[in-house]
């Protein structure tokens, strides 16, 4: 899919703090906007906000990389492109057809908050366009590396409603409190091979069925990195 802004449409990396900083000002914004007309409590409205954020950073990921064959590409692609006009009844439609077609639960309805047209539209503005009084900082969701989404989501946890309830901050009593720490990837890459290597050698006797039906459970996976590194 092409997309429409230009920045978004070239090959290449840019450092993670690019979109860390592009995911916390979209986070910050929808906040305010979600919690003003909402009767949930700040956390509800905070947790709400996490996941259509990452709904919207994950879809806009997906777009260009989804095989075509797939059931999902083609409403994938519709809200991706969505995304990028600020067309929020078709992006609901599409989120429906994609859910309908995967089965996946974050394209289901948010709970706990109303996310409207306008609240809609200010997501998608601080995701997806440049801040006019800061530099250019391109964020290139078709190459980016998967793992990003994982560290995205860890970001946005690190946030949390202030005592007012009226926006968010991020303090280091707060992740001390939650245990939201999370482990680097040479850690994870370290660890993964030492669970799994013998295992798979133990199996590896085996006929081919056996070692297919292996299961890795992460009961608290944060972002997903240990099993995006199995």
């Amino acid at each position: 899919m092409a997309a429409k802004d230009p920045a978004r449409s070239k090959s290449g990396a840019e450092p993670f703090g690019a979109l860390a900083g592009r995911c916390t000002a979209c986070l910050d914004a929808l906040y305010g906007a979600v919690r003003s007309t909402s009767r949930a409590s700040p956390n509800r409205v905070y947790s709400a906000c996490v996941a259509y954020v990452i709904r919207l950073l994950s879809i806009l990921i997906a777009a260009d990389r989804i095989p075509p064959q797939r059931s999902a590409c083609a409403p994938i692609q519709r809200a991706a492109r969505a995304i990028d006009d600020g067309d929020f009844s078709d992006y609901e439609k599409a989120c429906a057809a994609a859910r309908k077609s995967s089965g996946l639960g974050i394209f289901g309805k948010p709970e706990h908050a109303r996310f409207s047209a306008e609240a809609f539209a200010i997501a998608c503005r601080m995701l997806t366009q440049p801040r006019p009084d800061a530099p250019i900082e391109p964020i290139y969701f078709e190459t980016m590396p998967l793992s990003w989404l994982g560290s995205a989501y860890q970001v946005l946890l690190a946030r949390h409603p202030d005592e007012t309830g009226e926006k968010l901050q991020r303090t280091r009593a707060y992740r001390k409190k939650r245990g939201v720490y999370f482990t680097p990837p040479s850690l994870v890459g370290y660890v993964v091979e030492g669970v799994l290597t013998p295992l798979i050698e133990s199996r590896s006797r085996m006929p081919p069925e056996p070692l297919a039906r292996i299961t890795v459970l992460d009961p608290a996976m944060g972002g997903g990195d240990f099993l995006a590194g199995v």
